[in-house]
């Protein structure tokens, strides 16, 4: 949707500049005669685009993960859960035998999962083949899945990335800079078990 408000606002104060009597990416707007009328189409096109400029941002950036009013249940050991994308689901707490991981879905190889085994987050530059340096196979069959969720991709996370680092998940830590550099990766949080 941001995606509308710029070409909107250059195509609004352009129009503002020569008098109306323009069409752009898609806009027809009609002469404009008098000058505070031309004052306000500026204006209203000077804040389309600082709208746009303000959603893709927000976009963009972290969001904090929104506080539920219950407290985490555990998991138990015979359920399976169904995997969630929703913000507000909070990861099963630490049993015993649960491990935590944090998967890579590396989009040009689909078929394969890769586990996150540890970061650098001080490099701001990198590509699929250093990151994959990171990385261990992972094969789910070999796994109970208690759960399974997507946490990262399309630019930026889904849900707040510093609590997933903290006790008890100690995953490794992230930098959104990748997300944009590798823009068609996913990350997901897998709560397992050995079988």
């Amino acid at each position: 949707m941001e995606s509308v408000f710029i070409p909107a606002g250059v195509v609004c104060m352009i129009a503002a500049v020569v008098g109306g009597g323009l069409s752009a990416f898609g806009i027809t707007l009609p002469v404009v005669s008098t000058l505070p009328r031309q004052v306000m189409l500026f204006l209203l096109g000077l804040g389309l685009c600082l709208v746009g400029v303000f959603a893709r941002s927000s976009s963009a950036s972290p969001r904090p993960a929104r506080p539920t009013a219950s407290p985490m249940q555990p998991v138990p050991r015979t359920e399976v859960t169904r995997p969630s994308t929703s913000p507000t689901h909070q990861p099963a707490p630490r049993q015993a035998s649960i491990r935590y991981k944090l998967i890579w879905r590396n989009h040009f190889e689909p078929d394969k999962l890769y586990e996150v085994v540890r970061t650098d987050v001080s490099r701001r530059e990198i590509r699929n083949d250093d990151f994959k340096q990171w990385c261990i196979p992972f094969e789910p069959s070999r796994w109970i899945v208690h759960e399974s969720r997507l946490i990262a991709g399309d630019e930026h996370w889904k849900e707040d990335p510093t609590r997933l680092t903290a006790a008890p998940y100690h995953l490794p830590p992230m930098n959104e800079r990748w997300f944009q550099i590798m823009d068609d990766e996913k990350w997901f949080f897998y709560a397992v078990e050995p079988k």
